[in-house]
């Protein structure tokens, strides 16, 4: 960008200029941005690619070609945007991204392909929910929240397998709506929110509703704007490791 002038610079894969959402990370960890791109592929397979710009001229890092359950409908498939953080202790950036109903992890090797790390299946049939990442334990690797159509779950990725450390119902035809982080009560410690359906057949209408840990227990510090008074909470659950249990309040009506 030059004073208020803006340059596109674009790369082609397979000789073609392929369109996406984009996000933007040092993923080859070599103090330079990266982009990273996450294509829904209307007349193709879905696709993530990255690269730099070398002088500026874009060069191709990497790319993964994400499955997708072959239809007659493609063009209403969705693809979110790429989610990127650290979430183990010995890799670098993983890039996270979800089509039709399942979820990829993928990091980069040095390779022009991007490695898989794992994969999730979920019930967000379109693709389109949002992922988040959080530290809520504060041991330097983020949890990954995550709502589809009938769950809020929080999720360690950190092995060769992802492991849903809890779940709550919570239902939705989802669009590309996320769980928001942040100290959503003036307790200064971290909360996510979320809109959940009132039920399978309650179709839009939903409650914004707050999740946060057991009472008594405590998740990492967040910063928040300004605090919700949240008197009633409805749901309490119970689960072995501390600082990652999910309690679910709901904000009055």
């Amino acid at each position: 960008m030059t004073g208020n002038r803006m340059t596109p610079y674009n790369i082609q894969i397979n000789g073609q200029f392929e369109d996406g959402v984009t996000s933007v990370a040092d993923i080859d960890q070599n103090g330079i941005l990266d982009v990273i791109v996450s294509v829904q592929g209307f007349d193709s397979d879905p696709l993530v690619y990255t690269y730099y710009l070398n002088n500026g001229i874009p060069s191709l890092l990497a790319t993964a070609n994400p499955a997708a359950n072959p239809n007659s409908g493609l063009r209403s498939r969705s693809i979110t945007l790429p989610t990127i953080g650290k979430i183990n202790f010995g890799q670098s950036a993983t890039i996270i991204i979800s089509v039709d109903s399942k979820m990829y992890a993928y990091f980069y090797d040095g390779t022009n392909k991007l490695r898989e790390k794992w994969t999730l299946t979920h019930t967000d049939s379109s693709g389109s929910a949002e992922i988040t990442l959080f530290d809520f334990n504060g041991d330097g690797i983020n949890e990954i929240v995550f709502r589809d159509e009938t769950h809020i779950r929080l999720i360690d990725g950190s092995a060769s397998a992802p492991r849903v450390i809890h779940q709550l119902p919570c239902f939705s035809p989802t669009y590309t709506e996320y769980p928001i982080i942040g100290d959503l009560d003036n307790t200064g410690e971290a909360k996510f929110c979320v809109t959940c359906a009132l039920s399978e057949r309650s179709g839009g209408y939903s409650k914004l509703t707050i999740f946060g840990p057991l009472e008594g227990q405590h998740w990492a510090p967040a910063r928040g704007e300004y605090g919700i008074n949240i008197p009633t909470i409805h749901s309490l659950s119970t689960m072995i490791s501390p600082c990652r249990n999910i309690r679910k309040i709901m904000l009055p009506t």
